[in-house]
């Protein structure tokens, strides 16, 4: 009896363990989701979510779930929504961390339990949308388990809707940007301990391990880090690469880095340069650059702006052709890069899509001015919300040129 009221005391603080927003904002998602869905026409919407947790944002807003393989979730404009994770052993995780009721294991071909349960509810003959992963990617999800949903379903009119569902969770409820603000701070907090622990002799390595542990100790997690270091005499890298090396700091080295740490599926995003020694004449221009392009697109984002104004308002930047850009200027947020993505006027690896800012909206302004020959850069860059008065920054850590002596 001991055993099993302890057991019951912690299957009931499951909520505590795992913070979350409340059932209030789910049911707002969910009535938000259903207008969409009966402006589509749609009967039902099959919601997958795999690839990196960090690439789960759409599942994750409906379901609070990221799978660490794969899921899908079915959700019918009438009716009870049911989630479908892989893993049997991970079932009464996701039944606690889930507020979908109906959290269920998807048996061992989770494709055809899908098919199933369309079945089971009647919609043979249904116009059903398929949300991915990422539309701007063209990430959706595996042509094995779509083969078997023409196969097995041949009479029901499938459509791409993950873009809809996009569009619906960019704009942030308050409870959401409280969660956001938390992994900011604790995205902070990973960038003073990296600029601590900055010192010769350290690698590459040691510095990310310092970082992904502060991290975890904050009771986050690290959604991703970019990290190098190059010297600032005999440049080699214009930005940071996507792994650590096994590199010493030196005297004389800039450091560039993207520290992206998560709060309950709700993370910060914060770049800034670090040099450890007087920067080069070259480095202090193009970090000016990158001082000037971000003060220019955060006065350009506000409600009711479009991409043509931040365009507009970095082009007198842009004409002066003396630098490279290969990072977008602004990308949208959600645990992961999402629209809009603005590079400098022309930029063909950036084409620009129409977009408007709404009130809510998660932003990243991320300058990276770079010489022509792309072996020195800075990277400098913040996570910001969408307000009735233009961008707030989320990020506490001051807009600087890191100098460590």
């Amino acid at each position: 009896m001991a055993n099993h009221d302890a057991q019951k005391r912690r299957v009931e603080s499951y909520e505590e363990l795992y913070p979350r927003c409340s059932q209030d904002d789910f049911d707002r998602r969910h009535k938000k989701l259903r207008c969409a869905m009966e402006n589509e026409g749609l009967d039902c919407l099959l919601i997958y979510g795999g690839y990196r947790e960090m690439y789960q944002a759409n599942s994750f807003w409906i379901t609070n779930y990221a799978d660490c393989f794969q899921s899908w979730t079915v959700f019918p404009l009438k009716g009870e929504p049911v989630l479908y994770n892989t893993l049997y052993p991970h079932l009464l995780y996701a039944k606690k961390v889930s507020i979908i009721n109906k959290t269920e294991w998807g048996g061992p071909e989770i494709a055809k339990t899908v098919v199933n349960d369309i079945k089971e509810k009647g919609l043979e003959n249904s116009t059903i949308g398929l949300v991915g992963v990422d539309s701007r990617r063209t990430v959706n999800f595996p042509q094995s388990h779509f083969g078997i949903f023409e196969k097995e379903l041949p009479n029901v009119r499938f459509v791409d809707v993950t873009m809809m569902v996009e569009k619906l969770r960019a704009v942030k409820s308050m409870e959401e940007i409280a969660f956001v603000e938390k992994g900011a701070d604790i995205t902070d907090k990973c960038m003073e301990a990296l600029v601590d622990a900055l010192k010769p002799g350290v690698t590459d390595y040691e510095l990310y391990a310092i970082i992904n542990n502060v991290a975890y100790r904050l009771g986050g997690e690290p959604n991703f880090t970019l990290f190098a270091s190059t010297s600032m005499s005999n440049p080699n890298m214009p930005y940071p690469w996507p792994k650590p090396s096994k590199r010493k700091i030196n005297n004389g080295d800039l450091v560039s880095n993207e520290l992206c740490a998560n709060y309950m599926g709700y993370s910060g995003q914060l770049i800034r340069p670090i040099a450890l020694g007087e920067p080069t004449k070259e480095l202090w221009k193009l970090y000016n650059t990158a001082e000037e392009l971000y003060h220019a697109i955060a006065d350009a984002i506000k409600p009711g702006n479009t991409e043509q104004d931040v365009i507009e308002a970095v082009r007198p930047i842009a004409q002066k052709g003396d630098f490279h850009q290969q990072a977008p200027l602004v990308h949208g947020w959600d645990n992961k890069p999402d629209r809009p993505w603005i590079g400098l006027p022309g930029a063909a690896q950036f084409p620009i899509t129409p977009h408007v800012f709404e009130e809510g909206q998660l932003i990243m302004i991320e300058p990276n001015p770079c010489s022509m020959d792309l072996k020195k850069g800075i990277f400098l860059g913040s996570l910001h919300v969408v307000t009735q008065n233009g961008c707030r920054c989320l990020q506490k850590f001051p807009l600087e040129f890191i100098i460590k002596n």
